[in-house]
């Protein structure tokens, strides 16, 4: 008998399966479509309406526990954290279309049709745009918990600030409640491969670029269009006509960050992040002009730096929960400032508090900006004037309701060069004049562009 219960514990113990690799996943997509007519009234002539026919689809993926044994189904609903590296990989693209009136349409200039994208670059992005959003291979966990590594295109989110890149980036914990991290890559803007208009630095989207026409008298040339004739193709989602080399050069961004990392309700932040790019050679013939060309920028003398920085940035956040009464109230006061290095000047500071009793909470907030653009953006040339958001909402939330409310008000208040005559009394602070954008030490030279680049 003995031999026989011997031999039936061999063959289940020979009969098991062997614990497999396997991963969990998500499919989530989306279809939006939307139709409008939007009327144009005209003085002189026939009101004109501009049909919008627009399309979009999203689709997002998630891969989670690639490679991690699943020997028991229900640690799939586990919600405490495995120990150990974990391996994912997060997406999300977009598709927009809209094949209506208002970027398919044409435009009449004499006797000649034009594609509306051609005359109007912002209608390009618009007619026809694949958008990888972001699209990461995350590694988490490593070395016992105290390394994460990310690799791909990745959403960069801050107070003050967000963007994109195509890089790499590491995050490493210390035992004393600190964490560093290090990134570098390619910011994505418009002309990256299938990039999204919507990380394009500020100033830079518009069309109409020009390029510097040098003359006998160094510097006395002129900025002029760009005209490289007319293409041989004609395409009815994009912009035939525009060029714009500043715009479609590579755009390498890198920088870091420490913050705090498991500090008991208390959160901080200190970033840095510089992004830079080439500046552009002959975009043509050297001879298609009188004069000789000598480059996009003006470089007579040598004067063209061989790469240019486009944003520089400084970031300073942080949040502290406090409980009072007996946990009965909560105060958030949080606090955030950015610092533009290329313009010597705070352009974005936020603070506010966050009051919580029970269901009810009220929050007053005050946010500064003074716009700052791209290095190589025409803008900084304009005088810019500062604004102050106020703002104070009231939020209702029951618990256990499946509804919330909320009501908010909000002021601006504008700097202004001229403020006309001011009241009896009253005193006027003049401005302080913006300065002009500087060069910043590095290892590359780094003399900001100026020049009409978009």
């Amino acid at each position: 008998m003995s031999r026989w219960w011997l031999a039936a514990l061999v063959m289940v113990a020979t009969s098991a399966p062997a614990p497999a690799g396997a991963y969990e996943f998500e499919l989530l997509a989306r279809s939006i479509g939307q139709a409008e007519e939007l009327r144009s009234l005209r003085l002189l002539g026939p009101d004109l309406t501009l049909a919008r026919r627009r399309f979009t689809q999203t689709l997002a993926l998630h891969v989670w526990d690639i490679g991690r044994p699943h020997d028991e189904w229900w640690r799939l609903y586990d919600p405490k954290p495995r120990r150990g590296p974990r391996l994912s990989f997060q997406s999300y693209v977009r598709l927009d279309h809209d094949f209506g009136d208002y970027t398919g349409g044409d435009l009449f200039l004499g006797t000649r049709s034009v594609d509306a994208v051609d005359l109007v670059p912002e209608l390009e992005s618009d007619s026809m745009q694949l958008d990888v959003l972001y699209a990461f291979l995350a590694a988490e966990g490593l070395l016992d918990g105290k390394v994460d590594l990310y690799a791909g295109r990745q959403l960069g989110l801050e107070s003050l600030d967000w963007y994109a890149f195509d890089g790499a980036a590491v995050r490493v914990r210390s035992p004393w409640h600190l964490a560093g991290e290090v990134f570098g890559g390619l910011q994505v803007r418009d002309a990256s491969p299938v990039g999204s208009p919507t990380f394009e630095p500020d100033g830079t989207s518009s069309g109409e670029c020009q390029e510097y026409l040098e003359s006998g008298v160094p510097g006395s040339g002129a900025w002029r269009p760009i005209d490289l004739g007319r293409p041989d193709h004609n395409s009815r989602f994009r912009n035939d006509l525009d060029v714009c080399p500043q715009r479609d050069q590579l755009m390498p961004t890198f920088g870091g960050a420490i913050a705090l990392d498991g500090a008991s309700r208390v959160s901080a932040r200190l970033s840095y992040r510089r992004t830079m790019s080439r500046t552009p050679d002959l975009i043509g013939p050297a001879n298609r002009f009188d004069e000789r060309d000598v480059g996009y920028y003006p470089d007579e003398i040598g004067q063209a730096p061989a790469w240019g920085t486009n944003q520089e940035h400084v970031s300073l956040e942080a949040r502290a929960p406090i409980d009072l009464a007996g946990d009965r109230v909560q105060v958030t006061p949080y606090g955030a400032a950015r610092y533009s290095l290329l313009h010597a000047l705070v352009d974005e500071a936020l603070a506010g508090t966050r009051v919580k009793l029970g269901a009810h909470s009220l929050e007053p907030e005050l946010f500064y900006s003074f716009p700052t653009f791209d290095g190589d953006s025409i803008f900084n040339a304009f005088s810019v004037q500062p604004y102050v958001d106020g703002r104070l909402t009231y939020e209702l939330s029951p618990r256990g309701a499946p509804w919330t409310g909320y009501a908010r008000g909000w002021m601006r208040r504008f700097r202004i060069e001229d403020p006309g005559t001011a009241a009896p009394g009253a005193s006027r602070i003049p401005a302080p004049p913006r300065p002009a954008p500087t060069s910043t030490p590095g290892p590359w030279p780094a003399a900001p562009r100026s020049a009409p680049a978009g």
